[in-house]
């Protein structure tokens, strides 16, 4: 980048500088259809993470016996490792979609995303093993 380029980037306003952005991006996305369909994804994926990190927060909360700081011990513990885990698991999951058919992977996705959830429902303990397994998934 030159000092005209330069510039010309510093005079802009922070909303101008967001607009210069979305326009690269939209005219890429135009270019690779593919980059578009992954930045689609990736929002649902951080939007869908978010929610489930409040909820698993407000499900920890509902375990009688926990004091305020312990519940918020257990949660950035656990979500500490589930994002450790998660590299790995997204290795495998990047593999695995190159080898298996959308037609199978998608649904085996969300009946294995079902069974997760639903797993939770017996959960006694939020500090049980079964509570770190299903944090990780």
């Amino acid at each position: 980048m030159d000092a005209r380029e330069e510039k010309k980037i510093n005079k802009k306003s922070f909303c101008g500088k967001i607009y210069s952005v979305l326009k690269q991006t939209l005219k890429a996305c135009k270019q690779d259809h593919a980059l578009a369909i992954g930045l689609i994804a990736v929002s649902i994926s951080r939007i869908g993470t978010m929610v489930q990190t409040t909820t698993f927060l407000i499900w920890i909360k509902s375990f009688p016996g926990f004091t305020q700081a312990e519940q918020t011990n257990l949660w950035q513990e656990q979500n500490l490792i589930t994002n450790l885990c998660a590299i790995p698991i997204i290795i495998l999951t990047g593999r695995s979609c190159d080898k298996i058919s959308a037609k199978i992977l998608i649904p085996a996705c969300i009946l294995f995303q079902i069974i997760v959830m639903t797993a939770y429902c017996f959960i006694e303990s939020p500090k049980s093993w079964l509570a770190y397994v299903l944090a990780v998934f």
